[in-house]
């Protein structure tokens, strides 16, 4: 997608949880698009993330309220292995307050909770229009009750347009009725610059794996271990060295782990994007074994760091740009013989075929910038303004 010809005149109110470092960047380039750019946040950092927050060039105000821990308790594809997840959700309770100081043109608001339903009060009171963003994915959603369905449904009815995050995340907004002329793209991008830095072609044996995230129940890391050393003992010929980058729950567990003599783990703690680009560059493989992501921000990292992916399909960013035997390999975490299928796959690549890997994973990744990410929320908001001056 190319930029858009000229900056709207609107000021645009953002409400979003907090801002990860590679969100950053893309509101960073959404300000350049219009004329005034009011990020509104409910806490500066999660306390479970290690980030720092970067808000150089960002208008950003963080609202008063508070945040409970709350259990997401799911399925891999919404039907199979069971899992729990515990994290924070948040509760702003002067967005309605902030938004009168500030008085924007369009409001934009993250998810469909609270946030934005005192997003969407204001927005009837004030005749301004509501932008919904929101992260979802068919199998993400799946097993949600009635009532929040319905609540959902009169939420986005009461939008302007919607993004997704994902071709998923569109049929699941198509689900709940909402036009497909309001659907918008508001893809993730990360800033490469960190992993364009690593070497392509590079050398690496192909046994040399790499996880980065969190160890937890959702992540899959202790299932995946486990049929990895299943599988190893019945093929003593292959070996596989595997970093975790990550800490959580399930870290002790992993430790512990009993492992075949063919199979060596090495546990490291949190990195800085310049440390995790220095690890990318030290292996051949990132395996992403989830059981559910709306997207997965490590799978555009890892093929900016030109590194193959061994992937879930439950990632959409898996579902989406890792192509079989060009950018990675794909596999169902639940299903046994095929995750053992998938060990196979990755493990016969040649040194000649992992050198053309890396050349495809980092030019499958070239256009997904922070600004093209940007230009794509500036597309819905466009839409809105033109329309709202069009009508009123």
């Amino acid at each position: 997608m190319t930029g858009l010809p000229e900056k709207l005149p609107v000021h645009v109110a953002l409400l979003t949880g907090y801002i990860p470092p590679y969100q950053a960047e893309v509101y960073r380039a959404l300000a350049a698009c219009v004329e005034r750019l009011t990020v509104l946040v409910s806490t500066e950092m999660e306390s479970d993330r290690a980030w720092q927050a970067d808000w150089d060039g960002i208008e950003v105000v963080v609202q008063r309220g508070f945040s409970l821990r709350k259990t997401w308790r799911g399925r891999a594809g919404g039907k199979g292995r069971a899992f729990r997840e515990t994290g924070e959700r948040h509760f702003p309770t002067d967005t309605i307050r902030r938004l009168r100081s500030i008085k924007p043109d369009i409001v934009v608001s993250e998810e469909l909770g609270a946030r934005s339903m005192l997003a969407g009060g204001y927005a009837k009171t004030a005749r301004c229009p509501l932008i919904l963003a929101v992260n979802m994915s068919v199998h993400t959603e799946q097993g949600r009750g009635k009532i929040q369905t319905r609540l959902r449904r009169w939420l986005l009815s009461r939008a302007a347009a919607v993004t997704a995050n994902s071709e998923s995340g569109k049929q699941y907004l198509r689900t709940l009725g909402v036009k497909e002329e309001k659907v918008f793209s508001f893809p993730y991008a990360a800033d490469a610059s960190e992993f364009l830095e690593v070497a392509c072609p590079r050398q690496v044996p192909i046994n040399r794996w790499l996880y980065c995230g969190a160890l937890s129940e959702r992540k899959a890391v202790v299932g995946f271990l486990q049929e990895l050393a299943d599988w190893l003992i019945e093929h003593p010929e292959m070996s596989v060295e595997l970093t975790l980058a990550g800490e959580g729950r399930e870290q002790q567990q992993l430790e512990s782990f009993s492992l075949p003599s063919n199979l060596r783990i090495r546990i490291v703690s949190h990195r800085t994007y310049s440390q995790l680009a220095e690890l990318y560059g030290q292996h051949a493989v990132l395996v992403l074994p989830t059981l559910a992501d709306e997207w997965g921000m490590v799978v555009n990292e890892s093929l900016a760091a030109a590194t193959p992916v061994l992937g879930s399909v439950y990632s959409e960013a898996v579902a989406e740009l890792i192509v079989e035997d060009e950018t990675g390999w794909r596999f169902c975490p639940d299903q046994r013989e095929e995750l053992r299928a998938a060990f196979a796959r990755c493990l016969s690549t040649s040194p000649t075929k992992l050198s053309q890997m890396q050349a495809a994973a980092r030019r499958s990744i070239d256009a997904r910038t922070p600004a093209w990410a940007a230009n794509h929320l500036s597309e819905a908001i466009r839409y809105v303004f033109e329309n709202t001056s069009r009508h009123g």
